[in-house]
């Protein structure tokens, strides 16, 4: 969609991701690094736990009153990006497939182990 080419084209010109990511992207996720690689590539070693601790995280943050609220409206933000013509389908698209998205994750995330044997990480 539009909106997922404005974003893209902010990240490959490092505007959006500048404040967090620092200068340089080369070899790193976002600018930071990847969080279950080694120098040598290997996984590791606890990926399984790191994964699950990171999913149950999640879900308790997530699930925390408002915290959903919060962040749609942190990222409706993005929408100061788009040309203004796109502004209002902009907010409209994170407004009505935001909660959802979230309210997914919230979901997926209640049983951490599951979550992480569906993407592979246990």
């Amino acid at each position: 969609s539009y909106l997922f080419q404005v974003v893209e084209n902010e990240l490959d010109s490092g505007k959006l991701c500048a404040p967090l990511c620092g200068s340089s992207l080369d070899g790193k996720v976002i600018g930071l690094p990847a969080p279950f690689k080694t120098d040598d590539e290997s996984p590791l070693k606890d990926t399984c736990g790191i994964c699950e601790k990171a999913a149950s995280k999640v879900h308790d943050f997530l699930s925390q009153p408002g915290e959903i609220d919060k962040i749609i409206n942190f990222v409706e933000e993005v929408c100061d990006l788009v040309p203004s013509d796109d502004h209002d389908k902009c907010v409209s698209t994170i407004t009505g497939f935001g909660p959802m998205v979230l309210n997914y994750i919230v979901g997926l995330t209640a049983n951490p182990q599951q979550a992480c044997q569906e993407i592979s990480l246990c």
